[in-house]
């Protein structure tokens, strides 16, 4: 393959150390660009979701999303994120209903989990690059080319998931003059994606 020639846009490129990488000119010995890069990304996301509402009193809501991210190996492309919301307006109930300090108070929680799959794609895979001339300039070397790699493949690289809480109690006072929050909320992240160099 070394006496391969392609030509691409009236350009010829020749000098290819394998037949499997034809098609990047970056590892041509013989050459007039120096730069080509191919990028690939998808994903697929489904989600549901179901809201509940009892006269205004007690809310309910589900939500379940499937996500599948390319990025990941075929074992773990998928992942599934639920969450769940409760609400109780405790200043509908009836007896708060002629109260003249209390105008709102609302008791809510909620839980979820959220994927993060923030990573090169096909970062299970080997990953390789092309060079060419590594050492421009010395007589012995001048005119090299090649494959390197340069990452690791990890096959069970998976989503990265972020479990939160939140609790709240929302008041008003005095007709809606006074408004006030106070809110406790939880977040944890697990199977963190770290890019470590090697």
């Amino acid at each position: 393959w070394d006496r391969a020639r392609v030509v691409i846009n009236g350009q010829r490129y020749a000098g290819f150390p394998d037949p499997f990488i034809l098609t990047d000119i970056n590892s041509a010995r013989e050459q007039y660009v120096k730069t080509s890069n191919i990028n690939k990304n998808a994903l697929n996301s489904v989600f549901g979701r179901i809201n509940y509402n009892y006269k205004d009193r007690y809310l309910v809501t589900l939500t379940g999303r499937r996500d599948g991210s390319i990025k990941f190996g075929p074992n773990n492309r998928y992942g599934f994120f639920p969450s769940a919301a409760a609400a109780w307006n405790v200043h509908n109930e009836s007896f708060l209903e002629n109260n003249d300090l209390i105008s709102q108070l609302k008791l809510r929680a909620s839980y979820g989990i959220t994927g993060n799959d923030n990573l090169a794609a096909f970062s299970f895979q080997p990953l390789y690059t092309t060079f060419n001339n590594p050492f421009s300039g010395t007589s012995v070397y001048d005119g090299i080319n090649g494959i390197a790699v340069t990452g690791v493949p990890n096959p069970s690289i998976q989503w990265e998931e972020t479990q939160q809480l939140d609790i709240g109690l929302e008041f008003g006072l005095f007709n809606g003059k006074l408004n006030g929050e106070v809110v406790y909320f939880e977040k944890n992240t697990s199977d963190i994606i770290l890019l470590v160099p090697v």
